[in-house]
């Protein structure tokens, strides 16, 4: 799933969103954007955290039975990702025939105006 918080450009936001699956199979993205996002992946993983927090998070990976080896492993793995692994996999699940839907949350007016440029084409609920 994709995510915008809190963005004042609505169309533009669908745009990218809806042109991600091509920029990833069709592999717009160089062997250096994989490094980044492992690293960024893997600085979440290791990144510190308080005593509390760790002990938070411990708790709730023996309830769901992730033992600290199969973590070690899923890190393992992911420093090896390449390019095309990722493209196969964006392949297997980014393809045009998936169904998609679209939640956009904001302002009454900004979602009409963006909905009238789109041709009508979100069915906008109040909530």
């Amino acid at each position: 799933n994709f995510g915008s918080y809190r963005d004042p450009h609505i169309l533009n936001t669908i745009h990218v969103f809806n042109h991600s699956s091509s920029f990833i199979t069709e592999g717009k993205f160089t062997d250096e954007d994989i490094k980044e996002a492992v690293l960024q992946v893997c600085s979440g993983i290791d990144k510190p955290d308080s005593p509390g927090t760790s002990a938070k998070k411990a708790f709730f990976r023996n309830l769901l039975s992730l033992k600290d080896e199969d973590r070690q492993k899923f890190k393992e793995n992911l420093i090896q990702v390449n390019k095309r692994q990722v493209m196969d996999i964006a392949g297997k699940y980014f393809h045009k025939d998936l169904k998609r839907s679209t939640v956009i949350i904001s302002s009454k007016e900004k979602l009409m105006e963006a909905n009238n440029k789109l041709g009508n084409k979100f069915d906008l609920k109040q909530i």
